[in-house]
């Protein structure tokens, strides 16, 4: 149970890392979507 725990939470820090690395105010609707598509597939 521990490694399933240790690995689902790395898999969040490597999403979330991604999503906060974006450039929010500066990005495009369409290239939003397709960097959420991208971070949803890590």
């Amino acid at each position: 149970i521990t490694g399933a725990f240790e690995s689902t939470l790395a898999k969040i820090r490597e999403r979330v890392s991604a999503f906060l690395a974006l450039p929010l105010k500066t990005i495009s609707t369409d290239q939003l979507k397709a960097e959420l598509n991208r971070i949803g597939s890590l």
